[in-house]
């Protein structure tokens, strides 16, 4: 947090560190309102090493100070000439600099747009529009670059190049699937998601009611219910790898015995429903 101060010279606002204030800081926005209080004339300098005027106060000369217009200059780092690697122009850095890797490009434009930058542009056509847009090769590895835009690769993924495409045949769900059905194995569970502890109230709207055995005809011509309630998250991740929880949801059925089936029972659901 900073603390706002006054300047004794010149009067204008400035910020300042309150741990600096004990050390006699925060009085002066700037050095140059500092040596005005003390009321010394600036004097004019030329620098020892590049030769370039700067202005010092008398006091700084007479403590052996104001022979370098720098700290670059006083530490004897002189300058050099390199020639830019993007655009061939010729430019100067320090020497320092130069022992740091630095001065390979003139610019940050230059740098940006070397010809061996590992991950530049390219041009790619999409796939559904078939216009060109430009992208990063590193993206390419990710699987990315089909299309120009996500509204591209939304309309490409319906129908057959959806990845959860079944031929386009929607399974009927049985007569007596209705909202009554459902609302009842939402309150059979506690309103609660049958693999975690999300609520209706955390899931944003009413949990979704799924059939384990992905079987829609569940209920009539004398199958059984096998319902359980779902947040949004599972039941999206139900649909995309159906092998995977019709095990986990079948395995986490048998390994908690109050909620099993006994017989022709249908246990704490206490459907009407069940069979024909």
């Amino acid at each position: 947090m900073l603390v706002e101060c006054k300047c004794g010279t010149c009067g204008k606002s400035f910020f300042v560190k309150p741990s600096k204030i004990p050390d006699g800081r925060g009085k002066y926005c700037s050095g140059a309102c500092l040596n005005k209080s003390k009321g010394e004339p600036p004097i004019k300098r030329k620098c020892g090493r590049c030769g370039k005027e700067f202005v010092v106060c008398a006091s700084a000369v007479n403590r052996g100070k104001g022979r370098f217009c720098s700290i670059v200059c006083s530490k004897g780092h002189p300058k050099i000439t390199r020639k830019c690697k993007t655009c061939g122009k010729e430019f100067q850095l320090y020497y320092k600099d130069a022992l740091r890797g630095d001065g390979q490009y003139c610019s940050k434009d230059c740098y940006f747009n070397r010809p061996d930058k590992p991950d530049r542009k390219i041009m790619r056509i999409c796939e559904l529009c078939k216009i060109e847009f430009p992208i990063y090769e590193s993206e390419l590895k990710s699987g990315q670059g089909r299309f120009c835009s996500r509204m591209c690769h939304d309309k490409y993924q319906c129908g057959p190049n959806a990845p959860n495409w079944r031929g386009g045949i929607s399974k009927v769900y049985c007569e007596k699937w209705t909202e009554e059905l459902r609302e009842s194995v939402r309150e059979a569970f506690g309103r609660k998601c049958y693999l975690c502890p999300t609520t209706e109230k955390d899931n944003g709207s009413k949990l979704s009611v799924h059939h384990i055995n992905f079987d829609k005809q569940s209920g009539c011509f004398g199958k059984r219910w096998n319902l359980v309630p779902l947040c949004k998250k599972h039941h999206a991740k139900s649909s995309g790898n159906r092998f995977e929880y019709f095990n986990l949801l079948i395995n986490h059925w048998v390994m908690n015995t109050e909620i099993h089936f006994r017989g022709d029972d249908p246990g704490i659901y206490s459907f009407s429903l069940v069979g024909d």
